[in-house]
């Protein structure tokens, strides 16, 4: 029998320490609290708190990634690692150190908890290690879209099924009998190869609420012109995208909002019509936006499919592209690839969005029939 969810439990998470891991989880971590079960969270330091926060305990293991970079690099910034060089880093990390650091601090936890079931999310299969070694059955969250084994994944990363399977032959460990996943992915984006997948458990994506967002007055004020939404996420990214980006939606009569995270504003262009945030309550920013302009982080891209709002997708590394290419492939959007990006090619591809929005909400409806977190731990009984 393959590992399930049953009830009453303690169910052990694992994340990476950033938003775009921990919030897809978060939505079943809660259903899973209102059906009774114990839920405990394990992460870096830097989500602990956002872990905290959100309503559950959380207990520090491993590294973040940007710490992972920083080791292997000698302290260089990401964003000035070299594309030759920021392969093989990332490689690295997530063949080597995540995994290693993950087992050193997850191994000593499960001891002294004793959860029922380990989910994690994919990019780091160390928990598959701890899972082998203490008979504490896993179930992976895959928040990217998955790919077939035995191909190379973005950034030279190595699918995460090839990954579990390298990481226990080197510690002399057989692989489990059947390693089931969550997708949060509608199956139409999904890679022809893994649609058919038998471990495949579909669940549908829920957008999660970030407590410290606010909700600008001009996503629910009146408005005579379109709203776009502006974000690149949480993690580093080169701000100059986000200025071009800008400079380009400009050109249109729309009012933009941007969300920028960790980015400097200083030098950014703008007038009348561009409203600045630090942090927003993305969930309730895409039930009113009416088109989005992102960086291709999952997160992002689920919550505007499931707002059935046209997306234009500017993706700078990792499973980015991956996303980027299944929006302009399904037709809910489209995408610029670095060198692409110019504040003219930007005005223009916003300005063919409407072209999308009713396969944008056509595919809103495939993820709305996708069972829900609370409905799936049902079906695990």
């Amino acid at each position: 029998m393959p590992p399930t969810i049953d009830h009453p439990r303690r169910l052990l998470f694992y994340c990476l320490p950033g938003y775009g891991h921990v919030f897809p989880m978060l939505p079943l971590a809660a259903a899973a609290r209102d059906a009774g079960h114990e839920v405990i969270f394990a992460t870096g330091a830097d989500a602990v708190p956002v872990v905290a926060g959100s309503g559950f305990t959380a207990h520090q293991v491993g590294i973040s990634i940007l710490d992972g970079f920083s080791e292997v690099s000698g302290g260089m910034p990401v964003l000035s690692i070299p594309e030759h060089l920021r392969r093989k880093f990332a490689h690295e990390i997530f063949t080597d150190l995540l995994p290693r650091r993950t087992i050193d601090d997850l191994t000593p936890l499960c001891a002294e908890l004793a959860p029922d079931a380990l989910i994690y999310g994919q990019w780091n299969q160390g928990v598959a290690v701890v899972s082998a070694t203490t008979g504490i059955p896993a179930i992976e969250f895959r928040v990217s879209l998955a790919f077939p084994p035995g191909t190379e994944g973005r950034d030279g990363l190595p699918p995460g099924d090839d990954n579990r399977l390298a990481l226990l032959a080197a510690r002399g460990l057989p692989a489990p009998a059947e390693h089931r996943f969550l997708d949060i992915f509608p199956l139409s984006l999904q890679n022809p190869a893994m649609r058919e997948d038998p471990r495949r458990l579909s669940m549908r994506p829920v957008a999660w609420a970030d407590p410290n967002g606010a909700v600008p007055d001009v996503v629910r004020a009146p408005r005579s012109r379109p709203l776009v939404y502006l974000t690149l996420g949480t993690t580093p990214h080169d701000v100059e995208v986000l200025k071009t980006a800008l400079a380009g939606l400009i050109k249109q009569d729309v009012d933009v909002l941007v969300a920028l995270g960790r980015l400097d504003p200083e030098g950014l262009p703008t007038n009348d019509r561009v409203h600045l945030a630090r942090w927003v309550d993305q969930a309730e920013v895409l039930r009113h936006a009416d088109f989005v302009v992102h960086h291709g982080g999952s997160g992002t891209t689920l919550g505007t499919i499931a707002a059935g709002v046209p997306q234009l997708v500017l993706p700078q590394r990792a499973d980015q592209f991956d996303n980027a290419e299944a929006v302009a492939a399904s037709g809910i959007g489209r995408t610029l690839m670095p060198g692409e990006v110019t504040p003219t090619t930007v005005a223009d591809a916003v300005a063919a969005l409407p072209e999308h929005r009713s396969t944008a909400q056509a595919m809103r409806a495939e993820v709305e029939a996708m069972p829900t977190p609370a409905e799936l731990l049902l079906s695990a009984h």
